[in-house]
Parts: C-alpha cells; sequence; structure tokens
C-alpha cells in the first residue's frame, strides 16, 4: 500500500511540475535608435545598451532588429504610425517592437530620448518614454544604467542599482543601513533602489555618511576621505576675575529726529516691489518656458502615440484642433494609457500656461507701484528741501499690491 501511495505522490508532482512550465519568452526587436539633431554615435551607444539589456533579461528572447530610419523608408513608415510599424514587426518576425528617437533638448547640455513599446500583433503602441536627460547620461558607462532603467519601465522590469564604495585611505568598514558589507574598495549589486544610508569608519579617523537615493538599474559611488581625528586637547587653567574698575558714567547716544529723511521709506519700498517684480517675471519666464519647451512637446508626442492608422470623422476632427477635454471614446478605448498620458500633459501645459498670465499680471502690477512709490519719495525729498524742514519733516507711506481673477493693481496712501 505505501509503495501505491509514493507512486501516486509521484505522478502528482510531475502533473505539478508540468503545469507550473514558464511562459515561452517574448520575442523582442530592438530598432537602432533615431538621431535627431545630435550626434550619431550618441544614438548608437543607446542602441548597443537597450539590445544588451534585452539579451541579458531572463523572459525575453530577441530578435535581429534593423535601424529604424531603414525601416521607415522599406515600410513608407513616415510618422512611424502603429499599423505600419507593426507590419514592419511582423516581417522581423517579433512579438514586440522597441524603437524611438533621441534628440536636441531644450538646452545645450540635454537630450530627450522618446521611445516606443508596440505590440505587433494588436498594433498599439502599449508603453512609452519621453525623458529629457543630461547628455553624460547617454554616454560612456552612463548609458547602461539609463538603458536599464528606460527598458525596464518598458517592459515593467526591474534591475537593481549598483554600488560602489571607495575611501581614502583603503580599508574603511562599510555599512548599508546599519548592515555590515565589507571593506572598501567594494562593489554591491543587491541593494534595492530607493534611498539608503551608508556609513564608512575607520578606528582613528572620522566617520563619514552618504545618503544615497538608488535608482533602478543606475551605478552610483560614493568616495569617502576619512578624515583623521583632532587630538583632544587639555583644558586651560580657569581664568582669574577682572579686577573691578571704577564706573564711569557712558556717553548717552545721540537722538536723531523721526523722518530725517524725507522720502526714504517710499524709495525702499519702491526697491522692494520692483525685487518683487523681477521675481514674477523669473518665475512667468520659468513657467512659459515648461509650458512651450517640455510639456507642449509632450502633448504632441502623446497625440503621435494615440493616432490611428485609420481615423473615423470624428477622430479626423479631434486631431484636426485636439483639446484636453474631447478625446473621442473610440481612442480611449483603442488606447486608455496613452489617452491618459495625453489628458494629462495637456491639462499640466494649460496649467503653466494660466499661471504665466497671471504672474505677468503681478509683475506689471508690483513694477507700476514701485515705479509710484519712487515718484512719491522723490517728491517729498523735494518738498522738504524747499520748505528747509530738512530732519524735522515727519511722513507715513503705505503701498500695497491688489490682485483679482480680473487683474491686479495697487493702492497707496501716504500722509506729511
Amino acid at each position: 500500500m505505501r509503495r501505491y501511495s509514493t507512486l501516486l505522490a509521484g505522478v502528482c508532482a510531475l502533473l505539478v511540475t508540468s503545469g507550473a512550465q514558464a511562459a515561452p519568452d517574448v520575442s523582442v526587436a530592438v530598432l537602432g535608435i533615431e538621431p535627431v539633431d545630435v550626434p550619431e554615435p550618441l544614438a548608437q551607444a543607446l542602441t548597443d545598451a537597450l539590445r544588451q539589456r534585452a539579451a541579458s533579461t531572463g523572459g525575453v528572447r530577441t530578435v535581429q532588429g534593423k535601424d529604424l530610419i531603414e525601416v521607415k523608408m522599406v515600410f513608407g513608415c513616415d510618422g512611424e504610425l502603429p499599423a505600419c510599424m507593426a507590419q514592419a514587426g511582423k516581417t522581423l518576425g517579433a512579438e514586440k517592437l522597441l524603437y524611438g528617437v533621441v534628440k536636441k533638448g531644450p538646452s545645450k547640455t540635454t537630450v530627450t530620448v522618446a521611445l516606443k513599446l508596440l505590440d505587433v500583433k494588436t498594433a498599439v503602441v502599449e508603453k512609452f518614454v519621453n525623458d529629457t536627460v543630461q547628455k553624460r547620461e547617454v554616454a560612456g558607462s552612463n548609458v547602461n544604467g539609463s538603458a536599464a532603467k528606460w527598458f525596464g519601465q518598458l517592459l515593467e522590469i526591474e534591475a537593481k542599482p549598483t554600488l560602489t564604495v571607495t575611501s581614502e585611505p583603503t580599508g574603511g568598514s562599510v555599512t548599508v543601513d546599519g548592515q555590515s558589507y565589507g571593506r572598501t574598495p567594494l562593489t554591491l549589486r543587491d541593494l534595492l533602489p530607493g534611498t539608503h544610508t551608508v556609513v564608512v569608519t575607520m578606528p582613528g579617523r572620522l566617520p563619514v555618511t552618504r545618503t544615497m537615493d538608488l535608482r533602478a538599474g543606475g551605478s552610483h559611488d560614493v568616495a569617502a576621505t576619512l578624515e583623521t581625528e583632532a587630538p583632544t586637547i587639555a583644558q586651560k587653567p580657569p581664568e582669574r576675575a577682572p579686577e573691578p574698575q571704577p564706573l564711569t558714567p557712558a556717553p548717552m547716544p545721540s537722538r536723531r529726529m523721526p523722518g530725517e529723511h524725507p522720502g526714504r521709506t517710499a524709495k525702499i519700498v519702491a526697491g522692494v516691489l520692483v525685487g518683487g517684480a523681477l521675481v514674477t517675471a523669473g518665475v512667468a519666464i520659468y513657467t512659459w518656458r515648461k509650458y512651450s519647451d517640455d510639456l507642449a512637446s509632450k502633448a504632441n508626442m502623446d497625440l503621435e502615440a494615440i493616432k490611428p492608422a485609420v481615423a473615423t470623422t470624428e477622430e479626423q476632427a479631434f486631431f484636426a484642433n485636439p483639446t484636453c477635454g474631447n478625446v473621442p471614446g473610440s481612442i480611449q478605448t483603442a488606447n486608455p494609457a496613452g489617452a491618459a498620458k495625453y489628458k494629462s500633459d495637456c491639462d499640466s501645459g494649460n496649467n503653466y500656461a494660466n499661471a504665466t498670465t497671471g504672474l505677468w499680471v503681478a509683475t506689471g502690477a508690483l513694477a507700476a507701484a514701485g515705479v509710484v512709490a519712487f515718484v512719491i519719495g522723490d517728491r517729498q525729498a523735494a518738498k522738504a528741501k524747499e520748505r528747509g524742514t530738512l530732519g524735522v519733516m515727519r511722513q507715513t507711506l503705505r503701498v500695497a499690491p491688489v490682485f483679482s481673477t480680473r487683474g491686479g493693481g495697487v493702492t497707496a496712501a501716504f500722509e506729511f
């Protein structure tokens, strides 16, 4: 009876093992990233890093891909329409198609990376990345960490970060979040993404503490200089109290008449108001650049991502005059993630545009108030000089900006 039980248990285990086999690998083709107004080696380095990341990821089977420019020329995929790109993916024998561009960023030191993951069977862009980073993050050894991060965002694969700890002198003890990991130089690859506290210690030297925000797939470095502890200084004997000195009357401070400088208060207020106008103008410029250079570009890319190959009359009307809230229901059903992303970026852009308008109104009001205050102060000083009352004249000035939903202004009241 025991032998039959053992045989039955073995058969059950075999069935469970057969049913628990891993799903077949997903075939992914990484097309060569297209450079736009950036050096070609920059795009080639990102392409190689993405392909290496795909080849080393479990559950992913890489398919030899071609350059995005070549695919667009062969298949006539102007605008990277999903239906046309899906046809190219079928020809390559891939289930997923990863492609995109790297182009010039809003400043000389930045680039914008736009990547898409297309499901070849449904011809739908499942996910996309639109990230503006420093050029150094896609150059040299840093490109591997950036590629791992973006690849993980597209395929929901979170790679662990790499942390390298060095010290001067070497041999310092390293603890991360209170756990000991060895001595420097040391490279850790098993930490989870997030915030960690790194402490490097050595007898006779001051400890070094760093708080690091480790990102998935990123490479991070901690270079600690362990300084020698200062020697203990012997306590000095207590100093003798000074001998008491005879008291001498202190000279009385000279009293100055209030309002000794007529017009000074108004001119100070004018300076403060003009300074406030400069600050609000700077913020207005920032919000406008944020809207025009970043959010507007993102919204346009979002529209391209959700644009169908064959559009209905309603969809054609929407793409001819797109707004944030009138996305057709057919597009929301076909690509809910892309539609939600477009609405979010569009709403953010409108908010920044409205904020820019309000800030310019505030800038004008503050600047006008500053000019009024300066003129009042200048006239007060001139009137006091004419009357010969310099040093006696008293004046009071109150200036306050006023804002409303219809605009802004300033109120001023003074007496002298």
